[in-house]
């Protein structure tokens, strides 16, 4: 049976999160990978993954080992990341190679929306700017 990678992606306050643990509750056997989770693990010397290509391309590789882990495992991914496209196709190949579906959707609403479920969020989790400059 071929496995499957969803890569759920979009602004943020789009419903990324929501919408990915949806699916992967939907799945006879699956695993929920959040990125933002990952970006979160470096304890000190964070750097943010949308302001430097080298904390980006850290978050990919733990989402990449992570995942090719529960693949190994039998088990369908579903990744939650504002994910670019460059990014997919580069570090997708070897799974497409392997003959894992790789699917990439990414959500997206108005303008107002974004902004709103952004700032229904606790104070310390919210975006501000950032969801304008991610949208746009």
């Amino acid at each position: 049976m071929n496995r499957k990678v969803w890569i759920i992606s979009g602004p943020a306050g789009v419903g990324k999160s929501t919408t990915a643990i949806w699916l992967a509750q939907s799945m006879e056997k699956s695993a929920y990978v959040s990125g933002d989770d990952i970006s979160h693990m470096t304890v000190s010397g964070r750097e943010r993954p949308w302001e430097t290509e080298r904390a980006n391309d850290l978050v990919w590789k733990n989402i990449v080992a992570l995942t090719d882990n529960f693949l190994e495992a039998g088990y369908d991914v579903v990744v939650d990341w504002v994910a670019f496209w460059q990014d997919v196709k580069r570090y997708t190949v070897h799974w497409i190679e392997q003959g894992v579906e790789v699917r990439y959707v990414i959500l997206w609403a108005e303008q107002d929306v974004h902004v709103q479920r952004d700032q229904h969020r606790p104070s310390d989790a919210q975006m501000g700017e950032r969801v304008i400059i991610l949208r746009n």
